[in-house]
C-alpha cells in the first residue's frame, strides 16, 4: 500500500476515510476474502448511517477561498 500516490488533497476527514474504506474492501476481494469484505463493508455503511443520523459532529462546514490582491 506504499505504492499509492494521493495527488488530490482531500479537505473532509470523513473522504479519507471512505478512501481507506474501499481501499480495504478492495484489497480483502482481491485476496479472496469476501466474508471479510462483505462484513467490513456492512459494518462501515451501518456506521456512517448511523453518524449522519446522530448529532455526533457538524452537518455542514463553510468551504471557502481567500484572496488577496496586491498592486
Amino acid at each position: 500500500m506504499s505504492i499509492i500516490r494521493f495527488r488530490t488533497n482531500f479537505k473532509d476527514p470523513r473522504d479519507t476515510l471512505f478512501l481507506f474504506a474501499s481501499l480495504a474492501a478492495g484489497i480483502s476481494c482481491g485476496a479472496f476474502a469476501f466474508p471479510v469484505a462483505i462484513v467490513g463493508t456492512l459494518g462501515f455503511s451501518i456506521a456512517v448511517i448511523v453518524l449522519y443520523y446522530s448529532p455526533l459532529g457538524l452537518n455542514s462546514y463553510f468551504d471557502g477561498m481567500l484572496r488577496f490582491n496586491i498592486t
